[in-house]
């Protein structure tokens, strides 16, 4: 062979497929971190651009990789949800209903192809994201509520509640704050400064009183199930306080602030968060009259859009004198949600969000019984099943395990464990 047969082997083409589904996957866990962001506000709370970085990245990966059975059982709430919606096809409630199921499978899917491209939730980012809520909320309770609330659509509070930071109210402000403090404990990391100071902005800067009652449940359950009295104790400590104030009548001065008054209501009589608080009734009720539906629609869907004239009319009945509360297109519950639009069907939702949670932590009961009982209260409440960060923590747990835990060895063994299986 002469010299001038010889050629250089020809470079290769870079691979700008995996460079932009980088850019997408970093895209997408920024607004799932921050679902209230609004670029191009429209008129709802939580934003579509998660959902639409979602698609985007299926149509590029093109489901190429295989997907746990049980996630695509999240298809079947989808296939509901629009056989429901010609009934009400001129009803924004109901297309909102509807494009909420599609959220939920997109980025639960989207979250699972990335990180076995080798693009999951780093765990710098995820930290990342509660120091940014942290130091808004701050920024809102001592230079002032307004602050940077032009990022969102629209921001909702009052002097006697807490700050809404990137989110459009105190109450899902602090959704998040328990959101990302549960994706901190898929991690092994809820004890990390970040885990602290997702509680900190749960109680002290969100104010949530509901929220807050949840994430005590979750703490003396965590207390229990990992053997730590140290935070069992903590986490009875308020329960306890509230007795010991109620048994000896003590009077809380309340300053005006909202959580210190709901507190107050809980000292005097329990009953008072639901009779004298007509912020609680309507929660309540809505969640009552969700799973009330849900039976007498005979476990079969129901509509996408008619809960407010559901819940009016059974209201107008008198049947339930302890609910006075005005009705609510939207019903204030991510489960009741599901189970009162799709009747069976919406049983999907936290069944697989239950697995998912023991499948990930597969090995370790009491792990999965800590986030079961933290999600699933969670999710009872007026958390919309759109919010991204719901998808994207089912997601997490049928993707590869990325487990940081130092006191649970069998965990962090397994943390890259195929998730091919059902």
């Amino acid at each position: 062979m002469t010299i001038g047969a010889i050629r250089a082997a020809p470079a290769a083409r870079p691979d700008f497929t995996f460079g932009l589904v980088a850019v997408l996957a970093a895209a997408f866990h920024l607004f799932c971190l921050f679902p209230y962001l609004a670029p191009l506000p429209l008129p709802t709370d939580t934003q579509p651009y998660a959902l639409l970085v979602a698609g985007i990245a299926l149509l590029l990966l093109g489901l190429r990789a295989p997907v746990p059975v049980a996630l695509l059982a999240l298809l079947l709430p989808v296939a509901v949800a629009f056989l429901l919606l010609p009934a009400d096809i001129g009803n924004f409630t109901a297309w909102r209903s509807a494009l909420a199921y599609v959220s939920l499978f997109a980025i639960a899917s989207a979250t699972l192809l990335l990180a076995r491209g080798g693009h999951p939730l780093s765990d710098r980012l995820l930290a990342a994201s509660v120091y940014v809520w942290f130091t808004v909320g701050v920024l809102q309770m001592f230079a002032g509520r307004t602050l940077l609330t032009g990022l969102v659509s629209e921001a909702r509070t009052t002097a006697d509640r807490g700050v809404t930071a990137l989110a459009t109210e105190p109450s899902h402000y602090a959704t998040v704050a328990a959101f990302l403090l549960l994706l901190l404990f898929l991690r092994g990391r809820e004890r990390s400064l970040a885990g602290l100071l997702c509680v900190v902005q749960i109680v002290l800067l969100a104010q949530s009183a509901q929220v807050a009652l949840l994430l005590a449940f979750a703490v003396v359950v965590y207390g229990l199930a990992m053997a730590r009295p140290l935070v069992f104790l903590v986490g009875l400590l308020a329960p306890l306080a509230v007795l010991a104030a109620w048994g000896l009548e003590v009077t809380l001065r309340t300053d005006g602030l909202r959580i210190l008054e709901l507190l107050g209501l809980l000292i005097d009589n329990p009953a008072l968060l639901v009779v004298a608080d007509p912020s609680g009734n309507q929660r309540l009720a809505a969640i009552f009259f969700a799973f009330k539906g849900f039976l007498d629609h005979g476990l079969l869907p129901g509509s996408l859009a008619d809960f407010g004239a559901y819940m009016g009319a059974q209201l107008d009945g008198g049947a339930w004198p302890l609910f006075f509360a005005d009705p609510t297109e939207r019903i204030l519950s991510g489960y009741g949600a599901a189970l009162y639009e799709l009747g069976m069907f919406g049983l999907a939702v936290p069944l697989v969000a239950g697995f998912g949670l023991f499948r990930y932590f597969r090995g370790s009961v009491r792990h999965a019984v800590v986030a079961s009982a933290l999600l699933h209260p969670l999710m009872l409440t007026a958390v919309p099943l759109a919010l991204p960060l719901v998808g994207l923590t089912i997601g997490m747990c049928y993707g590869p395990r990325r487990y940081r835990g130092r006191d649970e060895a069998d965990l962090a063994e397994d943390q890259n464990a195929s998730t091919v299986v059902p």
